[in-house]
């Protein structure tokens, strides 16, 4: 029995640093825009709803973008918050 939680707890001890360090992989504080994107944003044809979408899937969101709870949803997920999702 002793011997099985120390296996345990050594599994545990290497596969918790290693998941927080995925996290840090795939999800960046920042990222730059590209001039396409940004041209994409400043569409004068885009309606606001349209705009926000564009924000939101980009990483672009304002809070303000926010409004509607699958937009929340979306941009929890852009950001691996998976418990505000």
């Amino acid at each position: 029995m002793k011997r099985c939680v120390s296996w345990c707890v050594a599994i545990m001890g290497a596969w918790v640093p290693a998941v927080v360090h995925a996290h840090a992989q795939f999800v960046p504080g920042s990222v730059r825009v590209s001039r396409a994107v940004q041209s994409a944003l400043d569409a004068p044809s885009l309606r606001d709803e349209e705009r926000r979408d564009l924000r939101i899937r980009h990483g672009q969101w304002m809070d303000a973008d926010l409004d509607t709870p699958v937009r929340r949803a979306e941009a929890a997920l852009r950001t691996w918050q998976l418990h505000d999702a």
